[in-house]
């Protein structure tokens, strides 16, 4: 009988990890897992632990790649608005975005009311907390 209530729970912590790999409010579920390993012994209580050291890296995960798609939204806004701007070449201008929504502009515009004009477009773009203005003036 301990065999089973063992493996019983050793199985709903397995799920409990799988589940918490995909839900990102994975800690309710990593406390269901803590309640399993609390009845059956050590192979719960290990698989548990494998539960949570999941649950954590998934988490970290889906913090990282949340940022990513955050600065890449970002970088596409800015590069549209520098697309609708007929002073701007925007095939000339590369956009980075990095960290909290810091942009930074870079290549080469024809003129100062250009390079000017690039950062604030950049700047009125929602997400961007702060421009760094690289470009160069290059006039034609």
């Amino acid at each position: 009988m301990k065999i089973h209530t063992t493996l019983a729970a050793a199985l709903a912590a397995c799920a409990a990890m799988v589940l918490a790999a995909c839900d990102p409010g994975a800690d309710a579920t990593v406390d269901r897992a803590d309640a399993a390993r609390d009845s059956s012994g050590s192979i719960a209580e290990k698989t548990v632990d494998t539960a949570r050291a999941s649950a954590e890296t998934a988490s970290e995960s889906l913090r990282s790649a949340g940022v990513a798609v955050t600065n890449a939204s970002i970088t596409a806004a800015v590069k549209a608005e520098l697309m609708k701007e007929p002073s701007l070449s925007a095939m000339s201008i590369d956009v980075d975005t990095s960290g909290d929504g810091r942009v930074t502009l870079s290549g080469s515009v024809r003129s100062e009311d250009a390079r000017q004009r690039a950062e604030q477009l950049a700047r009125a773009t929602e997400g961007v907390t702060s421009v760094r203005n690289e470009l160069e003036v290059r006039p034609a």
